[in-house]
């Protein structure tokens, strides 16, 4: 119905992200309980690799290959509490939820976690062999605007390859750090200060200097 415990869950669109969660134990409110890691939506049509990975310590995502995110277990959050009466394809167990559009090629449940390199590599293998070459940006770009902000906000854009961006004070110390597939990001540094921002996508490294007033 609209409700439900001890559940474990993958998505392609759920609240404007693709996300894997995990919440167990709390019978009144599990949504506010859950340990979840999203990432962009995935909603374009195009044919995706996805895994998702748990242990005893932390949920990961991954999509065509790359780690989307990566969260430490909260609470009783743990395969040990799951409940094993449901298990859906396609189909989410709360009946307000949207209906699946797509189709699923191959599914898996797997013994013990994968690493990213064979990760990595059955994403390749996979989506070449069912659509071509999984797409890349040839030469990944990525600009930062404005580099003086007198708000503090700043606005990360991308033509749509990964990228991980670390921002540092100028002692050096870390600030904020962003790992993302999005296009575009908005993000907000404390004002009246100057920060250095190291940004690695695909195989370059870029560095900024950013100013807030």
């Amino acid at each position: 119905g609209s409700f439900g415990i001890d559940y474990f869950f993958t998505a392609l669109e759920n609240g404007g992200n693709s996300s894997a969660a995990i919440s167990c134990g709390n019978v009144t409110d599990p949504w506010n309980y859950e340990t979840r890691v999203n990432a962009i939506p995935i909603n374009d049509g195009a044919y995706y690799h996805l895994v998702s990975t748990i242990d005893d310590e932390r949920i990961s995502w991954y999509i065509n290959g790359q780690l989307a995110g990566s969260k430490q277990l909260a609470n009783n959050n743990s395969l040990y509490y799951l409940d094993n009466s449901l298990a859906y394809l396609c189909k989410s167990g709360y009946a307000s939820d949207g209906t699946w559009i797509g189709s699923i090629d191959e599914f898996n449940i797997y013994s013990g976690i994968m690493d990213n390199q064979t990760i990595a590599s059955r994403a390749n293998k996979f989506i070449t062999s069912i659509a071509g070459p999984i797409p890349t940006t040839a030469q990944p770009e990525v600009n930062i605007y404005p580099t003086i902000s007198q708000t503090g906000v700043f606005t990360v854009k991308t033509n749509g390859a990964y990228f991980n961006m670390r921002v540092y004070d100028l002692f050096g110390r870390l600030v904020k750090k962003i790992s993302s597939f999005s296009n575009q990001m908005i993000f907000t540094l404390p004002q009246s200060d100057s920060y250095i921002v190291h940004v690695e996508i695909g195989d370059s490294h870029k560095v900024y200097k950013l100013f807030t007033l």
